[in-house]
């Protein structure tokens, strides 16, 4: 079984023109070779070298070029059980802060407000997780208040 570690990072923007743009999404923008262009993704990683889904999660962030005050679990499933054993755990990364530039791929903080406009502007691939990971973000929020707001 092959497990995948997804983060769902959010940075905190200290200075807010408006409100709806103060908590940001990370999100990559990576050359796949399988798919022969870019395609828009959460930071992720195969966890087979690590000894914990939350230290695969942290790795994945810091290869995005940032770290995170606390991983918090999400979710984990079966991304096709019919086809594949793989198995997705989402990690919230909560109040991610970038450290680095990553030479080998793009990322973006877009206002998690604004996403669904963004990503159909860019008019790439997008990788379905990221669909998920917003989802498990936002019903994280209603329940865990003291992680951010999108308001």
């Amino acid at each position: 079984m092959s497990n995948l570690a997804i983060v769902v990072a959010t940075v905190r923007d200290p200075k807010p023109g408006h409100a709806s743009e103060y908590m940001k999404i990370i999100i990559a923008e990576r050359v796949r070779d399988t798919m022969k262009d870019s395609v828009l993704e959460l930071p992720s990683t195969l966890s087979a070298d690590f000894k914990t889904m939350e230290e695969a999660a942290e790795n994945a962030l810091r290869i995005a070029g940032y770290d995170a005050d606390e991983f918090v679990f999400l979710n984990e499933g079966a991304i096709q059980p019919e086809s594949s054993d793989q198995i997705a755990s989402f990690w919230l990364a909560v109040n991610a802060k970038r450290h680095k530039e990553n030479p080998y791929f793009t990322v973006h903080e877009v206002p998690i407000v604004h996403i669904g406009p963004w990503v159909s502007g860019k008019k790439l691939m997008v990788a379905p997780t990221v669909w998920a990971g917003i989802y498990l973000r936002i019903s994280h929020l209603l329940t865990h208040p003291h992680h951010g707001t999108v308001q």
